[in-house]
C-alpha cells in the first residue's frame, strides 16, 4: 500500500467523526511508548498520537489465518491510559495464576510487562506484544451470553493472532459495504 493509499484506507475504515481526539497528555502514549509498540508508518503513528479512541465503520473486519475461525469484526481501539491499566490488571491475574500453579517460577510478570491492551471489552481484549510487536485478540469463544455464567472458565477464552505488527494489522483491515 503506497502512502497516499494508506490515508484513503483510514478514511474507508474509520468513523472519523466518532473518534475521540486526545484532550490531555497521556501517561503512556508518548513517542517512546508508540515506538516501543512497533508502530512505524507515519499515518498510524499520527492516528495513535491524535486519538484516544478510534471507531471503525460497522462492517470492518480483520482476516484470520485459520479456516476454523471466521474473520473478526473490529469496532474500536483505545489508545488511552485506562485501557492500558485495565489490560495490565487482567494480565497480572494471568501471571499470578501461573505463580500459584508453579511457586518456583521467578516472578517476572511476563504477561503484564510484555503486552499492552489497545482494546478491552467484557468479551475480548486486543493486545500488542512489546517483545515481538505482534497483535493478538484474547476473546470469549462461546455464546456471549454465557460470559456471565462461565466467564471465569478460562478454557472458554482463546488467543488468536491478528497481525505480525500494528502496521500490518491496520493494512489488513477491510470494509464490506452494506
Amino acid at each position: 500500500m503506497i502512502e497516499m493509499d494508506r490515508q484513503k484506507h483510514l478514511e474507508e475504515i474509520l468513523e472519523i467523526e466518532d473518534c475521540e481526539v486526545r484532550e490531555e497528555e497521556s501517561y503512556y502514549y508518548d513517542d517512546e511508548f508508540i515506538e516501543s509498540l512497533g508502530i512505524e508508518k507515519e499515518e498510524y503513528r499520527d492516528m495513535v498520537k491524535k486519538y484516544s479512541e478510534i471507531y471503525f465503520k460497522e462492517t470492518v473486519y480483520i482476516p484470520i489465518d485459520d479456516e476454523n475461525i471466521n474473520d473478526k469484526f473490529v469496532s474500536y481501539l483505545y489508545f488511552d491510559d485506562e485501557t492500558v491499566e485495565r489490560g495490565k490488571n487482567m494480565l497480572t491475574e494471568f501471571d499470578e495464576r501461573e505463580y500459584e500453579k508453579n511457586p518456583d517460577l521467578k516472578r517476572t510478570y511476563f504477561w503484564r510487562n510484555n503486552y499492552v491492551a489497545i482494546g478491552a471489552d467484557e468479551d475480548e481484549y486486543i493486545f500488542i506484544s512489546k517483545e515481538t510487536k505482534e497483535i493478538f485478540m484474547y476473546y470469549f469463544a462461546d455464546d456471549i451470553h454465557k460470559i456471565f455464567t462461565e466467564g471465569g472458565n478460562r478454557e472458554k477464552w482463546k488467543w488468536i493472532k491478528l497481525g505480525d505488527n500494528f502496521d500490518e494489522f491496520f493494512d489488513k483491515l477491510y470494509y464490506i459495504e452494506d
